[in-house]
């Protein structure tokens, strides 16, 4: 049965929270059904152009005008919402207005309110605020309804819900190191705070090895004190370079490919970072750290490798991490089929079709 869906979500920017919400609504408006979508984001371009049901919340946190023009923003989305009439409301992120959505839209739409992190404290306002104006919580991965129950002590509908993430099919598969030449890392994502890029390259400086090199794909707050750190010692100048914005689809697997592993060094604030499926999707081996729902990579996976946060953690990982490389203990073949019995974009979608049939018994069951 089609259905008329509202879904909330961030974006504008080249993250996991912006690529779910975009192949989100691509994949229900695919699946036939009518979707509202809202998306918030910092300029006034409506990513979905001219498409009948969309709109979006704009202004920038912290300026006065902004804030305004941010609650204007909100005040006009939840009317057309209300117009819409859906039947289900989704809810990708967290947030004051996107709570308002909820209480709004009043007792019609089934509203799900999906979790991509653990980094919340204890009995949380905004989270409480959150859930209870949504039926159901959807946590991206399993380890992340610990915290709800712990911290938020919810005992409400609760049930895991995955990311989209961006590979659909891929056929490259990442070759191994050939016993000579550099081993190349590679880091994809946002160049936030929470990412840990600052830790990598201590990390790196102290490992001291010229054999390694990493290239950093991405764009965001933090590019210009990386730039920086790079720029202040002649060994990272030599071994890190940012290459700013990476492309999308085939060209992306085709770039992940081309390395030797995958670095994704997050100290807090994550769920489960789809570039590590992305990675997995074309067999390159992944180093991450124990935050948000990272662990559950490891679930009947050998091919990865997950340490504790903080410097001296990583330090020794990145020595495990290269010595698997350079021993070839890390199987591709064996981490792409992991990925396409796991979580590959098939196995996700078929998720989300049975939570369509009837949510209400999704996530009562």
């Amino acid at each position: 049965m089609k259905k008329r869906i509202c879904v909330l979500g961030s974006g504008g920017l080249n993250g996991g929270l912006q690529v779910h919400f975009d192949e989100l609504v691509k994949f229900l408006r695919n699946e036939g059904h009518e979707v509202f979508s809202i998306c918030i984001r910092d300029s006034d371009q409506n990513p979905d152009g001219k498409v009948q049901h969309s709109a979006s919340v704009v202004g920038k946190n912290g300026k006065l005008t902004g804030q305004f023009l941010k609650t204007l923003s909100w005040y006009s989305a939840i009317a057309k919402a209300k117009k819409f009439h859906p039947d289900l409301l989704i809810s990708t992120a967290c947030g004051r207005g996107y709570a308002a959505m909820g209480r709004a839209l009043g007792e019609r739409p089934y509203k799900i309110f999906q979790v991509v992190t653990d980094d919340y404290q204890p009995k949380s306002k905004l989270l409480k605020e959150m859930i209870a104006g949504y039926d159901a919580v959807a946590v991206q991965s399993q380890k992340l309804s610990e915290p709800i129950i712990s911290k938020m002590q919810y005992d409400g509908p609760l049930k895991p819900l995955p990311c989209f993430h961006q590979i659909y099919v891929s056929t490259q598969l990442a070759n191994n190191w050939q016993n000579s030449g550099n081993i190349q890392l590679a880091y994809f994502g946002r160049l936030a705070a929470n990412k840990g890029l600052a830790v990598l390259l201590a990390a790196l400086s102290e490992l001291g090895r010229k054999d390694v090199s990493l290239d950093i794909w991405g764009r965001g707050p933090e590019e210009s004190a990386l730039r920086s750190a790079i720029g202040e010692s002649a060994f990272l100048s030599e071994t890190v370079a940012i290459k700013g914005v990476y492309p999308g689809g085939d060209e992306y697997s085709k770039l992940l490919a081309s390395y030797h592993g995958l670095v994704a060094p997050s100290q807090r604030t994550e769920g489960l970072p789809l570039v590590l499926l992305e990675s997995a999707s074309v067999g390159l081996p992944f180093l991450s750290c124990n935050v948000g729902a990272i662990a559950d990579c490891l679930i009947e996976n050998d091919d990865a490798l997950v340490v504790e946060t903080g410097r001296t953690a990583l330090n020794a990982g990145l020595i495990r991490f290269i010595d698997r490389i350079q021993r070839k203990v890390f199987n591709n073949q064996r981490l792409k089929s992991w990925f396409s019995c796991h979580q590959s974009r098939s196995v996700h979608e078929d998720t989300w079709r049975e939570m369509l049939k009837s949510p209400e018994v999704y996530f009562n069951q």
